[in-house]
């Protein structure tokens, strides 16, 4: 029974550290990027980054996609967003992105010329938007970890994990001041993502918690907000997993494998934003 007990206090315990590093007000703290009244309900822009998650992806969205083809198919939190803040999305994220690829590799579904950052960093050039009010999403780093999660769960030394969260604060740090360049005057949130497998295996958590504080961490170091995407799925909303995730729920039969929100999912994490936002 102890360690239950362990893990189960441990969630709870970083669960208030993430959310202790999202209260920051990083936008009061930097005068580059300050927080602009009126900001959430007109921004200049709105600018989505990142991976899967940033794009609306999910086993069932991408079903649909394939039996219609209709791009809007892949509807996820930047789609609700984009109706809050009542303005239209420009979303350059790329399923799987890494924090690696991101800065070096073009996607390629949906195909881009160049690494998604060079593209943000162009699209925010390009069209003048460096000294206008506007707020970027940022979701990535979940893929930086996922390929080593079951070696995690099964030895939690974990030997690969450090050196991959090393790659990721670095790579994060060259994305965020990449995009702060860009846009001075940009609100930027990163979102601390929910654990998947928690409800499966609650001794996962303590792997996640680690990657959401690396990705916290140097967010608040650049001055810029965190999405708490942990708290709400893994803690407070943990009763209704099967409702948010579609991960080891038999409901969802050929989908049950799927590590991706579900659309009441996605909308947690549209939340999550917005909370950060205001």
């Amino acid at each position: 029974m102890r360690a239950p007990r362990f893990v189960a206090l441990a969630t709870a315990v970083a669960g208030a550290l993430i959310a202790t590093l999202v209260a920051v007000p990083a936008a009061d703290a930097a005068p580059a990027a300050p927080d602009w009244a009126g900001l959430r309900a007109q921004p200049a822009y709105y600018l989505s980054l990142g991976d899967s998650l940033a794009f609306g992806y999910s086993d069932a969205n991408y079903a649909k996609f394939q039996s219609d083809g209709d791009p809007a198919d892949f509807h996820g939190y930047t789609e609700d967003l984009s109706a809050a803040w009542g303005v239209p999305a420009v979303n350059l994220s790329c399923p799987g992105e890494t924090t690696t690829s991101m800065i070096t590799t073009p996607c390629s579904l949906p195909a881009a010329p160049a690494p998604q950052l060079t593209e943000a960093v162009g699209y925010l050039s390009s069209h003048h938007l460096a000294f206008r009010r506007g707020i970027i999403t940022v979701s990535i780093g979940s893929d930086d970890v996922l390929p080593i999660a079951r070696q995690c769960v099964t030895d939690l030394r974990c030997p690969a994990l450090q050196p991959a969260l090393k790659t990721l604060r670095g790579n994060l740090a060259t994305i965020l001041g990449s995009l702060r360049r860009a846009a001075p005057f940009a609100t930027i949130v990163v979102l601390a993502p929910y654990n998947p497998y928690g409800f499966a295996d609650p001794i996962s958590n303590l792997l996640a918690i680690q990657l959401d504080l690396s990705i916290a961490a140097v967010s608040v170091l650049h001055l810029d907000r965190v999405a708490d995407g942990f708290s709400p799925n893994n803690i407070s909303l943990a009763a209704q997993h099967c409702s948010l995730i579609y991960f080891g729920c038999s409901q969802y039969g050929p989908f049950a494998s799927d590590i991706h929100p579900t659309q009441a999912g996605y909308a947690v994490l549209a939340q999550a934003f917005e909370k950060a936002v205001r």
